[in-house]
């Protein structure tokens, strides 16, 4: 069975990629089915019902508008391919490679959706800046330090470290997102979002050395604020004019002083935010409810 196939199998429930990932589900539902059950290696790839359908990379280029599809390049001269067609249709799935940069894919300007997932050569993916516009990116299970979006025009960007260190680095020049994920990478401490301004949702969760959210200083908005269980976290710091949308969660950050969190939520409170709230389990703070 095909590697992603018998991921999304072994989760249930018939769901597809797009959807999981478009429900901000796919890091925990897949973080979850791990803990139960690791997979085994597979290094070969199938047709798929997957997000419509999972050709592999010689159907993807025979017809590359096919809508639904999933491209699977495994080489840097499918890397090229992709590059030259400039604009495809299908989800990009780069998954247990040898490449260690993706440069072959500069040329590569639009694609639904791209998931960048163990490849444990492959340090260098400095050239996804020069893509212009990826609806859904998500990134996990990288040996990279340092991931640079530049002006990458990626609606949702998801990037998690699950059992590698993931990213010590992440940077983007976006001024507006729909959500960023940025879920369970052990070693990452440097984030640089210096013009973003306004985003649907943003969850940082289980990241094991970040100190605050000092890098959101140009944040303006969010609706859906969720920050929880990372370890080194000590401050929020989000800027004065930061206004919460819908729901606020602050949840299970061990060196973030209860009274902080509860500040934050009582400053969002007189500037007019009524949506839900929950604060709990953080330094000195009462634990949550199971």
């Amino acid at each position: 069975m095909a590697i992603v196939e018998e991921r999304l199998a072994r989760m249930g429930g018939g769901e597809t990629l797009g959807a999981l990932v478009q429900q901000g589900r796919y890091h925990e539902k897949l973080f979850n089915r791990r803990r139960r059950n690791r997979l085994s290696r597979v290094t070969t790839f199938a047709s798929a019902t997957l997000f419509g359908a999972l050709v592999v990379l010689g159907a993807c280029f025979g017809a590359p508008n096919t809508s639904g599809s999933v491209c699977v390049p495994k080489t840097e001269q499918d890397l090229k391919r992709l590059a030259e067609l400039g604009e495809v249709s299908c989800w990009v799935t780069i998954e247990e490679t040898s490449l260690q940069s993706l440069d072959a894919l500069i040329g590569l300007r639009t694609a639904p959706g791209m998931l960048i997932r163990q490849n444990d050569l492959l340090n260098d993916l400095d050239a996804l800046s020069s893509v212009s516009s990826i609806e859904h990116f998500t990134l996990d299970e990288t040996e990279a330090e340092e991931l640079k979006l530049g002006d990458l025009h990626a609606e949702e960007i998801a990037v998690s470290g699950f059992d590698s260190p993931g990213i010590r680095k992440l940077s983007s020049n976006r001024t507006t997102l729909t959500k960023l994920d940025l879920y369970r990478n052990s070693r990452l401490t440097l984030l640089e979002f210096p013009t973003l301004q306004s985003i649907g949702t943003l969850r940082v969760k289980m990241n094991g050395q970040l100190a605050d959210l000092s890098a959101f200083g140009a944040l303006r908005n969010a609706d859906f604020l969720e920050v929880a269980e990372n370890p080194d976290l000590t401050h929020l710091a989000l800027p004065a004019e930061f206004r919460a949308g819908t729901s606020i969660v602050i949840t299970k950050n061990p060196q973030l002083e209860a009274s902080e969190a509860q500040a934050f939520v009582q400053a969002q409170q007189e500037l007019g935010f009524s949506g839900g709230v929950t604060v709990c389990g953080n330094k000195n703070d009462q634990p949550c409810a199971e």
